[in-house]
């Protein structure tokens, strides 16, 4: 069962397409809001309620980077300081900066398995799981490749603990989830996965995009989206993938998406359960007006 609650004719293909993933059962569920000029235009809730929460996966990253930044914001903490100012035990020059734009030489998500269950044990502490990272040897020299995972936000989460005194999910809350008011927003569990343990509903990751300008000045936010990987390939800033004609936005594993276009002050948020590979969100992508 599908539930239409608005559309509007622009967004026509989008909502075709959706009916027809659904209806194939190429997604389970799924729950898409698109907004323009400060209003809805889009709205559907497909095999799901309005409200239901979803895991975000990745789609964690930008709402970590921006947590961190308030930190960059209030003069406590720099880009460019090394981790090892911080964290002693990590013998390398990375810096804040390349483990937010995954250039670190922290081990990425193509890491053999003993090296992924340092960000994959749920029973850890943040704590627990960084001191194992920070004593992993380098996957590559800082700065000489981009190499997509998880642990190296980790460890920025785990800076982010150290200098403001709060586990992360803590700061999470006071200084992004309450701030947007992101009621259903959450980092759930013992471990707290700063990139990708996020549970929140559709409306909430609305409001961290709508709250965004709020929650960073025009300075930290031009950064976050400016390309942080030198000459590399790799179109990433600071926890966003950057877009073509200046849109941004940050995908997660199980299909989840948020996409904003300020030039068109368009925000869209996709939230579903696929497996990983899931052409869905991009799909939807795709067929938003030009």
């Amino acid at each position: 069962m599908t539930f239409l609650l608005l559309i509007a004719s622009a967004f026509a293909d989008v909502d075709v397409y959706i009916r027809a993933a659904f209806e194939r059962k190429e997604i389970p569920h799924a729950v898409v809001l698109i907004e323009q000029n400060g209003k809805i235009v889009y709205e559907r809730a497909a095999g799901a309620n309005r409200d239901d929460v979803y895991a975000l996966a990745s789609t964690s990253k930008p709402i970590a980077a921006t947590a961190i930044m308030t930190l960059v914001e209030q003069g406590r903490l720099s880009l460019d300081e090394r981790v090892a100012k911080y964290l002693p035990a990590f013998e390398h020059s990375s810096t804040i900066r390349q483990l937010l734009s995954h250039t670190s030489g922290i081990f990425g998500n193509n890491a053999p398995g003993e090296q992924m269950r340092m960000i994959r044990n749920p029973n850890q502490l943040l704590s627990e799981s960084v001191d194992r990272i920070v004593k992993t040897p380098l996957a590559y020299e800082p700065g000489a490749r981009y190499q997509y995972g998880g642990a190296s936000f980790c460890v920025a989460g785990r800076i982010a603990e150290i200098v403001s005194g709060t586990p992360f999910d803590q700061f999470a809350k006071r200084t992004v989830f309450d701030p947007a008011g992101m009621t259903t927003a959450q980092y759930k569990g013992r471990f707290v996965l700063v990139p990708g343990g996020v549970e929140s509903n559709a409306a909430d990751l609305l409001q961290f995009a709508r709250a965004y300008p709020r929650l960073l000045n025009e300075k930290s936010r031009a950064e976050m989206t400016r390309k942080q990987t030198g000459t590399l390939s790799a179109n990433y800033g600071i926890g966003w993938q950057l877009l073509e004609d200046g849109a941004f936005g940050h995908g997660g594993a199980f299909g989840t998406y948020l996409y904003i276009h300020p030039g068109k002050r368009l925000t869209a948020v996709i939230m579903t359960h696929v497996e990983k590979g899931s052409p869905f969100a991009r799909e939807i992508l795709k067929r938003l007006p030009k």
